[in-house]
């Protein structure tokens, strides 16, 4: 499954602001082993007022930009600052040259809001240089503390160095702002140097700026026509300039934060290559229906696999392998190719797509044994999920697993008989960088949707009877109103489906499969489709599960909603041969145990709490031409 950066959400306001909030009021310390010899009791003043001083200003600049902003609350930042400068003349007496310094600096930031607001969209002479210099003043009132720092040490040694570090890091601020607000600041006409560059660019290429939603229209333009990775660059290469003075000048607290700075800046430019990707992606994906003669079913329903299976076998990638579902770690691979495997084999009409994805090279390194575990790509940490359908393809297709590979696989069951994703917590803390006191446990518990999928999986791998065992009785014991909880989807379809099939095989547990089977068909819609819970739209994915777990469960009995959903799908497939998606993998943050935790899901890619889609349609037409196959097995 999926690994995120949830320590720093990108795309993030917050997050964004946070950082540059602790940067500014940490300043002395960050800063201070650049100037030895200073008294700690001055230090110690000096980091009261520096931190004061610049709550106080952020809090005026938020005053600023709010149009509705009440004066009452300038006034009494005014006051605030008025008292803190007052406690700065106790470290330098009126008569002091730092005054001089200070005035300048304030001089400077004010001198920057004017600038500011002169400039228009229109602006033909707003270049880089200036805007890089209209950064430097705006954050010019920083650079009193490394006048501070030189005044109370008695040298001013490392102040060129010093003043270069902070003046490239306010610049990469600026930028990673102005990415971050772009669309805020339209609305709110605050025109700035990214606004400039995208409607030159829009002039340039002579593209007509719709009228409706024209704001969002050059959003969507900045992230597409890679300005926004352009601009975030530029942040980075600030940042590593810095790092290098920060190196010299031996920053320790600075050179860690930097660091963490420009790996979270790469994950925003990474992320938007990605939706980018993604974007062109679904472009490509049909959005028209193919046309069918419904006259003869048998014919109807060949066509409709070899259709599919055409869409599939043309998305194999030259290493041979389906990408699909785009999420801060990246494009799924391993574990798309290992479900797509699993699922579409064990039927003639899928053998050569089977044998492609057998020649891929986690196939090989598998069978070879050189390799017994991998996760959702070849970036991120093992995970149990991923790992159960890599082993389930081969022992569907005749291989037996070794003892290393059992093992490998085992470890992700729990005592109870349940199945986690990961199991392994120092790994998802330093993959994530996750602070210890951030809950990792809806990662690492045992989930009801990996425990049904592996019970099914592994239903008729001898050597796995007496895990199999522990994992029926687990399912049994979490079954709530005839059905079963499924963490990691937006529907308890999936884990339910799942079991059903796995309790199916077992003369013992059949009674419980045609009981959750009951169940399944009450949420069945009147055209034969079934919808996820989370948005109550119809589903293609779920609608396909539901229908296999009810052939696989009886055939006959439940003859009548087959029907209904089989229509349903087959008049439901696209020119290209896939089946639409939805947003059916959800993406809980790693403290979340139980869904109703979360009081609001995005639509995103990215992050925690989100509800993701396979976009490559693969996922969703991987689980429908298998429904597809199982019923042709059952029918001719």
């Amino acid at each position: 499954m999926q690994i995120l950066h949830q320590s720093k959400p990108t795309f993030s306001k917050v997050s964004s602001k946070s950082s540059q909030n602790y940067f500014y009021t940490a300043l002395v310390d960050l800063f201070k082993s650049a100037y030895p010899n200073i008294d700690e009791n001055k230090i110690s003043e000096l980091r009261y007022i520096s931190y004061s001083y610049f709550k106080s200003i952020l809090k005026l600049d938020s005053c600023l930009d709010n149009i509705e902003v009440d004066k009452k609350d300038i006034i009494a930042c005014i006051h605030d600052l008025e008292s803190i400068s007052v406690r700065l003349s106790q470290l330098f007496p009126y008569h002091h040259n730092f005054w001089i310094d200070f005035k300048k600096y304030k001089n400077d930031y004010y001198k920057a809001f004017e600038i500011e607001k002169k400039i228009s969209m229109e602006d033909s002479s707003f270049s880089k240089c200036k805007y890089e210099n209209l950064s430097e003043l705006k954050s010019s009132l920083c650079f009193a503390i490394v006048s501070a720092l030189g005044f109370l040490s008695n040298s001013n040694e490392n102040n060129k160095k010093v003043y270069e570090c902070l003046r490239l890091i306010h610049i990469a601020f600026q930028y990673n702002d102005d990415v971050a607000d772009f669309y805020d600041d339209l609305n709110s006409k605050q025109i700035t140097y990214p606004h400039v560059l995208t409607y030159r660019s829009l002039l340039d290429n002579k593209i007509e700026v719709k009228k409706i939603n024209k704001n969002r229209f050059f959003q969507q333009y900045f992230y597409s026509s890679g300005l926004a990775a352009e601009m975030l660059r530029n942040a980075q290469d600030k940042l590593n300039k810095s790092l290098e003075l920060c190196l010299e000048l031996n920053l320790l607290e600075l050179k860690q934060f930097l660091k963490e700075e420009i790996f979270s800046i790469q994950s925003q430019i990474n992320e938007i290559n990605l939706l980018i990707m993604k974007t062109r992606s679904k472009f490509r994906n049909s959005e028209e229906l193919l046309r069918k003669n419904f006259k003869n079913f048998g014919t109807t329903l060949n066509e409709s696999i070899d259709y599919g299976l055409e869409k599939i076998e043309n998305d194999i990638s030259k290493d041979n392998q389906l990408n699909d579902f785009i999420t801060s770690a990246g494009e799924g691979k391993n574990w798309i190719s290992a479900y797509s495997c699993f699922m579409l084999s064990g039927y003639k009409e899928s053998r050569r797509i089977v044998k492609k994805l057998f020649n891929s090279k986690l196939f090989i390194e598998t069978v070879n044994g050189e390799k017994s575990e991998f996760g959702f790509n070849d970036s991120i940490i093992n995970d149990g999920d991923s790992l159960a359908f890599l082993l389930g393809a081969l022992t569907k297709n005749d291989f037996k697993l070794d003892s290393e590979q059992i093992n490998e696989l085992v470890a992700y069951q729990s005592n109870k008989g349940g199945w986690c994703t990961y199991n392994n917590e120092n790994k998802i803390r330093k993959r994530l960088n996750l602070d210890s006191d951030i809950s990792i446990a809806g990662w690492t518990q045992s989930k009801c949707c990996i425990s049904a999928s592996n019970a099914y999986i592994f239903c008729n791998t001898s050597e796995l009877n007496e895990y199999n065992d522990k994992t029926y009785k687990f399912l049994l014991g979490n079954i709530e109103n005839d059905k079963l909880p499924s963490y990691w989807w937006t529907s308890h379809i999936y884990a339910t489906s799942f079991a059903i099939m796995a309790f199916q095989k077992k003369s013992e547990y059949i009674t419980h499969a045609y009981r959750l089977s009951d169940n399944l068909i009450k949420e069945q819609n009147i055209d034969g489709s079934w919808s996820d819970s989370f948005l109550g739209e119809k589903s293609n994915f779920y609608t396909a599960l539901a229908m296999n777990a009810l052939v696989e469960c009886d055939f006959q009995k439940y003859r009548t909603s087959i029907m209904k959903s089989v229509d349903y799908i087959l008049r439901n497939q696209m020119k290209d041969g896939s089946w639409k998606s939805i947003r059916i993998l959800a993406i809980p943050a790693t403290s979340v145990i139980n869904h109703s935790e979360v009081t609001k899901w995005r639509k995103s890619s990215f992050g925690v709490n989100v509800l993701v889609d396979d976009h490559n349609r693969i996922f969703t037409t991987v689980t429908v031409l298998k429904s597809l196959l199982s019923l042709k097995s059952k029918i001719i």
